[in-house]
């Protein structure tokens, strides 16, 4: 991998031929787009976590596209063990990243933003005994980019900035232990992930890799924390999967450093 390869470099992705209007998408293009959220509503290759994701095409002027089409957020089974909160909140944003690229491979710009409590009470759930009742809950925006000026500047929420990337050393924590095993691949796969677009603040979250392993923290105090951890734990698995490097996903209550600990890739 050079140091100029990219996230978008590793997709390897073809844009759609598609040809959008400012009054929205043809019917091919609609069900294309309900197929993907269908997909990432059912599928879990995560944490197997109980998650739904609910699609509301109305808009809620949160970007500057020049076609709103309509957002996503995400619901879980409300767990009696809210110890296990933390895995829900990664669960969303992993299956809201992994739609968001497929998204962009048929040609459809998305963006993240969060809202706030009164406004996803208000949102009608479509199974029973689902919460939405995170501290942060992000929302995924679908709609046809403008040509004009950029999506990010009317967001409400904490969506990747450059002033929040921050270089893979200064990700890794004991850098003296985690440089022996993030070598290769391991740190390939990691840099592309810190390169990917909508990733949240990666100040809020750390990585140590010893043992064999890479064990994934939030070390913040905001409420998005899990959120940004969730997002780029997609990323690395996507730049993981790309670079045929081989590994799953666990959880685990060992905790090896002073923080809130996050999963594991081994």
């Amino acid at each position: 991998m050079t140091d100029k390869t990219s996230f978008r470099d590793l997709l390897n992705s073809r844009k759609s031929n598609h040809v959008f209007s400012k009054e929205g998408v043809d019917e091919v293009m609609w069900k294309k787009i309900t197929d993907l959220i269908n997909h990432w509503d059912s599928k879990s290759e995560f944490t197997n976590m109980t998650v739904r994701l609910h699609f509301h095409d109305n808009k809620l002027g949160a970007s500057d596209f020049s076609g709103e089409l309509g957002w996503v957020i995400g619901s879980y089974f409300s767990p009696n063990d809210k110890s296990r909160e933390y895995l829900y909140q990664m669960e969303v944003a992993y299956r809201l990243f992994k739609l968001s690229i497929d998204l962009q491979r048929i040609g459809v710009a998305s963006c993240f933003a969060t809202y706030s409590m009164d406004e996803v009470k208000a949102t009608e759930l479509s199974k029973p005994f689902h919460s939405m009742e995170f501290s942060a809950p992000i929302a995924l925006v679908i709609g046809i980019a403008s040509t004009k000026g950029s999506i990010i500047s009317k967001f409400k929420g904490w969506l990747t900035s450059d002033s929040y990337r921050v270089p893979l050393d200064q990700l890794l924590i004991e850098p003296e232990q985690s440089s022996k095993f993030v070598v290769g691949k391991v740190r390939d796969a990691l840099t592309l992930a810190t390169r990917a677009p909508s990733i949240g603040n990666m100040q809020t979250w750390r990585v140590l890799a010893k043992d064999g392993k890479i064990d994934f923290y939030a070390v913040s105090e905001v409420p998005e924390k899990f959120f940004n951890l969730g997002c780029f734990i997609a990323a690395y698995d996507i730049a993981a999967k790309g670079l045929k490097l081989k590994g799953s996903w666990k959880n685990s209550s060992h905790i090896d450093i002073e923080g809130d600990y996050g999963i594991s890739f081994i």
